[in-house]
């Protein structure tokens, strides 16, 4: 398949109780299946709290190739440095709106069907500075009656930040 490398912009992503977001410095997003883009954006990772006091890791990332990207992972009261998966965590979801303008959409979450996985390995905990780590996810295209999204089922995202 042929590479194409992009860059991205952050795009602020609120959270619900209030808490301002620490952004990390950098990261790095690599995509394969329909299309493969490797990409090195400055803060797409971020922390915040729920309204509940629970940590979020959130990826927020744009290009005009890939669309948005949004995941939000809820590592709990107290988060650690371990590794997550989509089979130990249940709050969860990812979403990439506007592949190559196509209006496809690549899904996956606690709530999606199909639901798709991850495996979130955090360097860092969220409180005590900017969020670090590695995440892989596999998303499901969700393609509109009559578009062709790609020849491919799935989306697999590997995420360092």
């Amino acid at each position: 398949m042929k590479r194409i490398v992009l860059s991205f912009t952050l795009v602020g992503l609120a959270c619900s109780g209030g808490s301002t977001p620490s952004t990390t410095d950098t990261c790095t997003v690599d995509l394969a299946g329909n299309f493969d883009a490797s990409v090195d954006s400055s803060g797409c990772a971020s922390s915040g709290k729920t309204g509940s006091g629970d940590y979020l890791l959130l990826i927020d990332t744009t290009s005009a190739v890939a669309g948005r990207l949004q995941i939000t992972i809820d590592l709990g009261a107290q988060p650690t440095e371990a590794t997550f998966t989509s089979g130990s965590v249940t709050n969860w979801t990812a979403i990439d709106l506007g592949y190559d303008g196509a209006n496809c959409v690549f899904s996956a979450g606690g709530s999606s069907v199909p639901a798709g996985s991850f495996t979130l390995t955090l360097d860092s905990v969220p409180d005590a500075g900017p969020p670090h780590g590695e995440l892989t996810l596999v998303m499901y295209v969700q393609a509109p009656p009559g578009v062709d999204c790609g020849p491919h089922d799935v989306e697999n995202v590997h995420v360092e930040f």
